[in-house]
């Protein structure tokens, strides 16, 4: 992992972080989006649906390494999951 990238989870300057696919330490864009939205339904409803969603795209936007040599297209930056739920 680079340093740019493990600066993102604060839980690497205490533990080795081994990302199981279970239950994991999320990077800080995520945290900052999530707190983002909370903060923002709990002021206003749903009224700011728009800003949620620009909230997202710029954690994903924010992601490094996201092209390039070092980019692993295995890492999903914008899954829609609601393709994958059973109507």
């Amino acid at each position: 992992m680079n340093e740019q990238l493990r600066r993102l989870f604060p839980v690497t300057d205490e533990y080795a972080y081994l990302n199981h696919a279970a239950v994991s330490a999320p990077p800080t864009p995520v945290t900052d989006a999530v707190l983002s939205q909370i903060s923002d339904v709990q002021k206003h409803g749903v009224s700011n649906y728009k800003k949620w969603i620009a909230t997202k795209d710029r954690a994903c936007a924010d992601f490094p390494d996201k092209t390039g040599e070092a980019y692993d297209p295995a890492v999903v930056l914008d899954l829609d999951y609601t393709v994958l739920m059973p109507r």
